[in-house]
């Protein structure tokens, strides 16, 4: 999890007007933050965020939370926890990700992808340096060419004067 400790932690999250769903625990897969470890967390949440209408996956408010609330039920039964009463105490919470989950790993398909992108890449910059050779050269021209004709109407002027 994201190591939250504190329900105070979540009071910057009260003034977001459209936030309203909150994941702190994920029974699936046993993740959950140091917050959920009181058995009051999810009423002390609510109390301190009141437009929560999702939390920890279970729907609070709006379409589907009585279905969610009876399927719940339905689960608990069927597993042999009550569903009110003391929560069960959790073990120490954990990261939900390793600490090499975002890095990059090296392998030869991913250096040749990487070459052949920069290959690509160059490729579309000698392009755009080409097109703006020409398009300066067609400038060029076209100033020679509209000073010329300057020129020669100024001439055709003097000369009918």
């Amino acid at each position: 999890g994201n190591l939250i400790s504190s329900i105070d932690r979540l009071a910057c999250l009260t003034k977001l007007e459209h936030f309203s769903s909150l994941r702190l625990l994920d029974k699936v897969h046993q993740l959950f933050n140091p917050v959920c470890h009181g058995a009051s967390y999810k009423k002390r949440v609510l109390s301190t965020m009141p437009r929560l209408q999702v939390l920890d996956g279970e729907v609070l408010s709006g379409k589907g939370s009585e279905v969610f609330r009876l399927c719940s039920e339905i689960d608990a039964a069927l597993q042999g926890t009550p569903t009110s009463g003391p929560i069960p105490e959790l073990s120490k919470p954990q990261p939900w990700f390793s600490n090499d989950f975002l890095t990059l790993k090296n392998t030869e398909a991913q250096d040749a992808a990487i070459d052949d992108a920069t290959k690509k890449f160059k490729d579309v910059l000698v392009d755009c340096q080409k097109l703006q050779e020409e398009g300066q050269r067609a400038l060029d021209q076209a100033k020679s060419s509209s000073a010329q004709h300057g020129i020669e109407h100024l001439k055709n002027l003097n000369l009918n004067m």
